[in-house]
Parts: C-alpha cells; sequence; structure tokens
C-alpha cells in the first residue's frame, strides 16, 4: 500500500469516529438536583418572598421617619364697634412650621413655630394711639415632649411589629429551602426510577442476548434432527417475550427520562443517563438520632418557628392597645413681641419671656372590643402555628419510619438477592451443560433461564431501592442537600444579609 493511500485509509477512519453518536456520560444525582434548583421557575418566585417581608420592615421603619408640616396665610377680620376703645378690625399676617420626631423609646418630640404680624384698626386716634406697638410682630417657638407612661409605653408598634416582620423574612428564607426540598424529591425519585429502568433495560438486553443464544442453538441441534420443531418454537417464543418486555421497560424509561428533563427544563428527547455505581451504605441511624437531626435540619420546622416568633411578638404588640392611654406631656417655650420685623423674630428667641407646662392626658376605649377581638385572633394564630408544628414532626416521624423500615429490610433483601442470583447462575450453567448434552428438556431449560432473569431483576431491584430508600431517609432528615455537597439558597441569603 502506496503512502498516499494510507493517508486516504487514516482521514476515512477518523471521518467514521468523528461521525458516531456521543454517548451520554452519566449524571450523578447532585449535578441533576443542582441543575433543576438553578432552573426551576419555582425558585425564581420563592426567592422573591423575602423581598415582600424586607418590604414590611422597611416600611415600619417609617415611624421613627420625622413629620414636617408649614403654613403661610393672612386674614383680615371686622367687628362692631362696642367701645370707642376697642378695635373695628385686624388685620394679620402669619407663618407657621411643625417638626415632630417619633423617639424609638415611644416618646415624640415636637418643636412649633409661630411666627406673626397684626395690625388693629381702631375708629378713636387715641385708642389707636394706646395700642402699642401697632403693627406688632409676635414670634412663639414651643418644644414639647410626649411620653406614655402605659399604652405605648417603648413602642411596641414599631419593636414588636418590626420583630414580627424580620421573623415573616426569615421564615421566607427558610420556605426557599422547602422549596428547593421538594424540588430535590421530585429529581430523587425520577433518577432512580431512572436507574431502576436503566437496570431493567440492561438485564432485559442479556435476557435478549441469551434467548438469542439459545434459539440459535435450537436451530442447530434441529438441523441435526437432535430436537422437534416444537423445542425450536418455544425458544421462539422466549425470544419473542424476552423483546416485548425489554420494549416495555425501554417505553417506561424514556417517559422517567423526559419528565427528569423537564424537571431540568431540558428538551424532552434530550440523551440523558444515570450514574448507577454508587455505592450500597452500610448502616443507618435509629429512630431517635434521626428524629433529632431533622429536628435540627428540616426546613418546615425552622419555618415554623420564625412564624411563632412573629405570631408571639404581634401578640404582645395588640395587647398594647388594649391599655390606657396616659401620657405626660410637657412644654416649654419663648415669646417674643416687638414693633418691628427684626427684634420680633430675634426676641422670639429668648427665654427673658416664656411659656412652661407640664401636664398628665388619659384617654381609654370603653369596652375596647375591636382591640379584644385582635387578641383573639392572634392568640388563635399562635396556637395554630403550634398545631402545625406537632402535626408537621408527626409527619416527619412517619417519613423518617418508612425509610427506615425500607432501608432495613431491603438490605436483607438486597443480601437474600446476591445470594439466590449466585445459586440460580449455578443452576442455570449445569442444566445448559444437562440440556446440551440431551439429558434435559427446552421447557426445562426456559422454566430455569426465567427463574435466573426473576433472581437478576429481584437483585437489581433491590439494590436500586435500597439506594432510593438511604436517600430518601437523608431527605426525611433534611440533610439530603447537605450530603450531595449542595448549597441551598436560603443559606445564600443568610450569608448575604449578614
Amino acid at each position: 500500500m502506496t503512502r498516499t493511500a494510507r493517508l486516504i485509509l487514516l482521514l476515512a477512519c477518523m471521518l467514521c469516529l468523528l461521525s458516531l453518536p456521543a454517548t451520554a456520560e452519566p449524571i450523578s444525582l447532585a449535578d441533576v438536583i443542582e441543575t433543576v434548583l438553578e432552573r426551576h421557575p419555582d425558585m425564581a418566585i420563592s426567592r422573591l418572598q423575602p423581598d415582600f417581608s424586607k418590604a414590611d420592615a422597611e416600611g415600619l421603619s417609617g415611624q421613627l421617619d420625622p413629620t414636617v408640616s408649614a403654613s403661610i396665610g393672612g386674614s383680615e377680620e371686622k367687628l362692631p364697634l362696642i367701645s370707642n376703645f376697642a378695635p373695628i378690625g385686624t388685620t394679620a399676617a402669619q407663618l407657621k412650621g411643625n417638626v415632630t420626631k417619633p423617639l424609638a423609646g415611644g416618646g415624640s418630640l415636637s418643636v412649633d413655630i409661630d411666627y406673626n404680624r397684626g395690625f388693629l384698626a381702631f375708629n378713636s386716634p387715641f385708642a389707636s394711639q394706646l395700642a402699642n406697638p401697632n403693627p406688632s410682630f409676635r414670634n412663639q417657638i414651643d418644644l414639647s415632649y410626649r411620653h406614655p407612661l402605659l399604652r405605648g409605653a417603648g413602642r411596641p408598634s414599631y419593636h414588636k411589629l418590626l420583630e414580627a416582620a424580620q421573623a415573616d423574612e426569615q421564615a421566607a428564607i427558610t420556605r426557599i429551602r422547602t422549596v428547593q426540598d421538594k424540588l430535590a424529591l421530585q429529581a430523587l425519585e425520577l433518577y432512580y426510577g431512572i436507574a431502576s429502568d436503566t437496570t431493567n433495560l440492561t438485564l432485559g438486553n442479556k435476557t435478549v442476548a441469551r434467548a438469542k443464544r439459545l434459539l440459535e442453538d435450537q436451530r442447530m441441534r434441529e438441523r441435526f434432527g437432535l430436537i422437534e420443531e416444537a423445542d425450536r418454537l418455544q425458544a421462539e417464543a422466549l425470544l419473542a417475550t424476552r423483546k416485548m418486555d425489554r420494549s416495555r421497560v425501554h417505553a417506561t424509561l424514556k417517559r422517567n427520562r423526559a419528565a427528569l428533563n423537564r424537571l431540568m427544563l431540558q428538551e424532552p428527547g434530550a440523551s440523558l443517563s444515570v450514574d448507577t455505581e454508587e455505592a450500597i451504605p452500610a448502616a443507618s441511624p435509629n429512630l431517635d438520632a434521626a428524629m433529632q437531626t431533622a429536628r435540627d435540619s428540616r426546613p418546615e420546622l425552622k419555618e415554623l418557628e420564625s412564624r411563632l416568633q412573629a405570631a408571639e411578638a404581634r401578640i404582645l404588640e395588640v395587647q398594647d392597645r388594649e391599655q390606657t392611654q396616659l401620657d405626660i406631656v410637657a412644654t416649654l417655650g419663648s415669646r417674643g413681641v416687638a414693633s418691628n420685623y427684626g427684634s420680633g423674630f430675634v426676641r422670639g428667641g429668648s427665654l427673658n419671656d416664656r411659656f412652661a407646662s407640664i401636664e398628665l392626658e388619659l384617654s381609654d376605649t370603653l369596652g375596647n372590643r375591636a382591640v379584644k377581638a385582635e387578641i383573639r385572633k392572634a392568640l388563635l394564630a399562635r396556637s395554630q402555628i403550634e398545631l402545625e408544628k406537632e402535626q408537621v414532626l408527626e409527619l416527619i416521624k412517619d417519613d423518617i419510619s418508612r425509610a427506615l423500615t425500607a432501608f432495613s429490610t431491603e438490605l436483607i433483601t438486597y443480601q437474600s438477592a446476591q445470594t439466590r442470583v449466585v445459586a440460580e447462575k449455578r443452576k442455570f450453567e449445569a442444566e445448559m451443560r444437562r440440556y446440551r448434552e440431551g439429558r434435559s428438556s427446552t421447557a426445562t431449560l426456559i422454566q430455569f433461564e426465567g427463574e435466573l432473569l426473576a433472581a437478576e431483576v429481584d437483585m437489581a431491584l433491590s439494590r436500586i431501592i435500597l439506594l432510593l430508600s438511604h436517600r430518601q431517609l437523608q431527605w426525611s432528615e433534611g440533610i439530603l442537600l447537605h450530603e450531595l455537597g449542595i448549597a441551598t439558597a436560603s443559606n445564600d441569603l443568610i450569608k448575604t444579609q449578614k
């Protein structure tokens, strides 16, 4: 062969290799779950919930924002003459301003400014001279402090509701983890469903190949007159049955593969194979240890704890509103009067002329049925959360009990299935040798082949169920994502906030 011919042959071989379809690399359970959590729209929706609670907390912080008001205006008043010394009219221009700052401790501080110009009109020139100064410029500045002694002391409407909003935000963050766990469970079941189907399909291919070899052997023996036609027909029927069983398994595999692809937001027909070489777990925890792990790890319980904190804070806030309102109000103000604009403004900043007062204000609502109804609702909300927590604990205990029972019983079944496969394989091989020596019938050989197939299927499915039950136990304990090395979105949000 010339050098050119060899080069052409080499290029042709390379093109043939490139044209071969690429087999999909097996994907691990961790990769599947990570893909689902990255792409599934439920995760995007759940991540919005903490922002709503955070907005509520920011809105409550607005209770401490100062309020500012101002007004400017003028007026004219005409009065009937009742005395020559009384004014018959008043013309005034006024500028008012107020700044009130609520304090976190419950009180409030306010500053009021009132600057006005007034002119009195008289019928009598003598009376007009007595009215001095006229026009007059008055400046009044008052500093007031209001402190609640009963209702509103410590401002629970701010602190307790802010505490409740922060607990709601924490519950919303934890709820993200709950969504993650639900999606992980769906992916987990589909993943091991595909693993089971793949194992069944592999066994199906083996049984089809075994049935083909038997049929070829039967045809050869029929040509030499060693068996009758009925024996060959039995082998053909066996091959047809094995192919039909394989087709059913392939259809199931295709459905589960499409479902998992769609869960990962991929095309239903995308190539997908799972890793079935996972190691068999050796042991499992007892019920008490598993329940303690679940109490520390399950997101549903953490969410309920946050909701319970929020309910407690709301109870304290609404109970405060049931109290009698008793406030102490202290005011200190300056007074200034002058005949010109500048002097009136300056004298308002001096305490030579001043006003001071202190008073107690008392108010209450008789019966207060509206607030009592709110207290009742808040107490019921707390009781409901406590009952939900008990309910969730029982459901978790049910999940863990089922998973523990499935794992322990399936471990025994798997070990027994391994022993059975070895025994059935030896039995079938011995029967095959007897059949080739003419000391056994086709029906007996087909029966033994079916028993070997059943043993192999039982062992393969037992192994998949054992792996699935182990992962379901981890999920029930709330540690599946941690065991797979998957970072949770709720933890990421908590770290971001810190």
